[in-house]
Order: C-alpha cells, then sequence, then structure tokens
C-alpha cells in the first residue's frame, strides 16, 4: 500500500506535507499499525511513501532521516570530501614519502571509504531506494560501490592481505 504525496517540483526543490496531508497519513498508518511521525519530515527524494514495518515503523529510518536532514550533514560530508581530495593529493607523490606516512594514507584511505560508505547506508535507511532512482543518489553508489571493489575486494587479492599496506586509491 502506498500513500501518495504530492509532485515534488523539477528542480528537486524539498516539498514539506501539509498538516492535512501528514495528518491523512498518520490515520492511514494507525489503521494499517505503522507509525508514522511526518511533522519534521521532508521527502525529497521521490513521490511517494511506502508503508511499511521495514521502511516506516522502524526507530533506525527516522533517526536516520534526521541525521541527513540535519542542517550541518552536507557541511560536514563537504568537508570529509575535501580532505579525503587533500589525501588523494599527498598520495600522488605516495613515494616520495616515508613509510609510515604511506601507511598511515592507507589507512585514511580506508576510513574515508568506511564514511563514504555509511553515508549512503544512511541515505538508503533515510529515504530508501527511491534514493537510488536520483542522479546524486546513482552518483553516490557508483563512487561508492568503485571504491568497495578497488579498496576492499581487488587490493586485498592483489596484495596478499587487507593490511598488507599496499594502498588502493581513495575514493571520493
Amino acid at each position: 500500500r502506498f500513500f501518495v504525496v504530492p509532485p515534488f517540483p523539477p528542480s528537486g526543490d524539498v516539498v514539506r506535507l501539509s498538516t492535512e496531508q501528514s495528518t491523512m497519513i498518520e490515520e492511514q498508518t494507525k489503521s494499517a499499525e505503522l507509525s508514522l511521525d511526518l511533522d519534521e519530515c521532508s521527502l525529497p527524494y521521490g513521490r511517494r511513501i511506502q508503508a511499511s514495518p521495514r521502511t516506516i515503523a522502524g526507530r533506525g529510518s527516522n533517526f536516520a532521516l534526521k541525521i541527513v536532514e540535519w542542517r550541518y550533514f552536507e557541511f560536514a560530508m563537504g568537508l570529509v570530501i575535501v580532505a579525503n581530495a587533500l589525501c588523494m593529493g599527498i598520495q600522488a607523490d605516495i613515494e616520495l614519502y616515508s613509510n609510515s606516512v604511506r601507511d598511515t594514507m592507507y589507512m585514511l584511505d580506508h576510513l574515508f571509504l568506511l564514511t563514504f560508505t555509511g553515508e549512503l547506508g544512511l541515505m538508503l535507511l533515510a529515504y530508501g531506494m527511491s534514493f537510488v532512482y536520483t542522479p546524486w543518489g546513482r552518483f553516490d553508489c557508483f563512487i561508492v560501490g568503485m571504491g568497495i571493489i578497488s579498496q576492499w575486494i581487488v587490493t586485498p587479492i592483489s596484495d596478499g592481505g587487507f593490511f598488507s599496506g599496499g594502498g588502493g586509491g581513495s575514493t571520493a
């Protein structure tokens, strides 16, 4: 069962549900024995809310939504992207540095990839699969997927172990 919300503007702006719409949806979810808090909820991705206990009633999705809609979340992720770019610049001349710097850069690569994977997971938890159908969602999935394949699958196989210090490339 789906709850249809108003169409979103082509610009991709966030549309907030009116009090009447959120009251109607809350009444419908109560009758379906689901809980849904729409007072602070905005839906930038997709046109429907799927009423399933897995995506709506779970506290995890509400918590994830509050995190990704926190006003400093995009700023914080932007700082992580800039820090990752700086590390990639250092790695361009990695042979000039000592082994300890190389090992630090290698570990930072994994930390950045873990952070970007966590961000993607939060976005999927908050917005569901409709996030994947947006241009930024596809881009995020592609970049994180390539990073996972490169750093956590191919590099360990080719270097003989996960923490062998071989170093894959950073992801952004």
